[in-house]
């Protein structure tokens, strides 16, 4: 099986192995990445606001307290060259996001270890192996209960607000 590497993104000469946390360009090594970090313009990642662990409604100790979503689409959206009216439907609104963030049915689902340990994985696989492993991890039943839901609420949204 003849996967192909990406090359490093800063001295295009090797195999990248790493992503930089702040702008996700692909490089190499430390030497390529000290250099880049001095000049890394930070890409605005939403940041995890944990709640009041009383106000929570799942409060085990296995628990993690729900993410709080930020909006940034306008950020996203003027610090890119990406024609976003060609790809809009590739993404999802905030509106459905904070659906899926207060759904009783997914936070049951995501009590269950394993299945947060594989998301853990699949989020941090490189951009050209994500297709294998989302292909492995569709076959788990675990993950395919995990779609489903989350499907069923942002295909369903109408039918969700009306009740």
């Amino acid at each position: 099986m003849n996967i192909s590497k990406k090359k490093c993104e800063l001295c295009a000469e090797n195999e990248s192995k790493y992503k930089c946390p702040q702008c996700l360009v692909l490089y190499c090594s430390l030497g390529c990445y000290k250099p880049h970090k001095e000049k890394c313009v930070k890409k605005e990642i939403p940041k995890i606001i944990e709640e009041d662990p009383a106000n929570n409604e799942t409060n085990s100790s296995e628990n993690k307290s729900p993410i709080k979503l930020v909006d940034y689409d306008d950020e996203i959206k003027s610090n890119t060259s990406l024609d976003f009216k060609n790809i809009e439907s590739d993404f999802i609104s905030i509106d459905k996001l904070r659906l899926l963030e207060n759904s009783v049915e997914l936070k049951e689902i995501l009590r269950n270890k394993h299945l947060r340990e594989l998301l853990i994985n699949l989020n941090n696989t490189e951009t050209d192996t994500i297709d294998d492993k989302m292909d492995k991890a569709m076959q788990e039943p675990l993950f395919q209960e995990f779609s489903d839901a989350c499907l069923k609420i942002v295909q369903n949204e109408t039918e969700l607000e009306k009740v």
